[in-house]
């Protein structure tokens, strides 16, 4: 009963965070889901969750999605998950992590300290980069959202339609990922389905507290929320590296 309450409160949390903000779900759920249910169960129960989560929210904010934005940050992601697989294969997966949250990290406080005072970035190139790099990260840390919060930044996307956007990118990139696994046949959910129905009803209620709060939260601290966010996962990721290094796992 225990673990059934704390996965819910943090699908709950991380849901209603991801429709004020853009983001939330993985960056919140996604550890104690790990944490409690197992790497393999957590990871796949995380992409399960992330892929309905971002279908719904995505209906509710549907006027603001960018599609032709969404075009050249969503597909691509495909393309950044092939050398990403590559480089977990050849090189420790903790030092991927360290690599890769120490990069993200420092690009994160980059654009927030210098955004505003640089030119906006801008043009096709720049956003098929971002969901290159989108891809690659999904792939060897499982976060994607601090990679798009950066082009968001450097692009000065407007907040509305970024935090819609974002979520048919997340629901393409979750399918990236289960596609992925079941392909290498490593889907195994062996999670009852009383705790998974647990979890769909707390995202639910997540979801309709998001709509309702939403409203009452200005751009500017959705933004920095998001900001915020992002810096978190990547830190998460930094850590997480450093720690598997240190102990040798």
């Amino acid at each position: 009963m225990l673990v059934a309450c704390c996965i819910a409160c943090s699908v709950l949390l991380g849901a209603s965070l991801q429709r004020i903000s853009g983001m939330g779900l993985g960056l919140v759920a996604g550890p104690v889901l790990s944490l409690l249910m197992g790497g393999v169960d957590g990871i796949v129960m995380m992409n399960i969750l992330a892929v309905i989560n971002a279908s719904i929210i995505a209906l509710t904010v549907w006027r603001d999605i960018d599609w032709k934005r969404w075009v050249l940050l969503g597909p691509i992601m495909v393309v950044g998950s092939i050398p990403g697989a590559l480089l977990v294969r050849s090189v420790s997966p903790a030092w991927v992590q360290v690599i890769v949250g120490a990069l993200i990290t420092v690009s994160l406080i980059a654009a927030v300290v210098r955004g505003a005072k640089l030119r906006p970035v801008e043009g096709t190139g720049a956003a098929l980069c971002a969901g290159a790099v989108g891809g690659f990260m999904n792939t060897v840390a499982g976060i994607a959202a601090p990679a798009m919060t950066i082009y968001a930044q450097a692009n000065r996307w407007e907040q509305h339609s970024f935090r819609a956007t974002m979520q048919p990118v997340f629901v393409i990139g979750g399918l990236i990922s289960l596609t992925t696994k079941w392909l290498s046949g490593s889907v195994q959910l062996h999670t009852s389905w009383w705790l998974i129905a647990v979890a769909i009803g707390a995202m639910l209620v997540g979801i309709a507290a998001g709509v309702l709060i939403a409203p009452r939260v200005s751009k500017s601290h959705s933004r920095a929320l998001a900001l915020v966010l992002a810096v978190v996962g990547a830190t998460t990721v930094l850590i997480k590296g450093i720690i598997s290094v240190s102990t040798g796992a």
